[in-house]
C-alpha cells in the first residue's frame, strides 16, 4: 500500500504539480528506501532465510 501512495506522489511531483514547494527529495529517498528494503527480501527468500531466525 506504501508503494502506491510513494508511486502516486512522484507521479503527481513529476507531471502535475502545480508551483508549490517541492517535495522531491522526500518522496526519493522513501522511494530508495522502500526498493532497498524490498531488493533485500527478495534476497533473503532466495537465499532461503527465514524471516524469524530460531534461537
Amino acid at each position: 500500500m506504501a508503494g502506491y501512495v510513494c508511486v502516486v506522489g512522484l507521479a503527481y511531483e513529476l507531471l502535475v504539480r502545480p508551483p508549490l514547494p517541492s517535495l522531491d527529495e522526500v518522496l526519493f529517498e522513501l522511494v530508495c528506501g522502500m526498493l532497498g528494503l524490498g531488493t533485500l527480501r527478495t534476497a533473503d527468500r532466495w537465499k532461503r532465510v527465514s524471516a524469524i531466525a530460531p534461537k
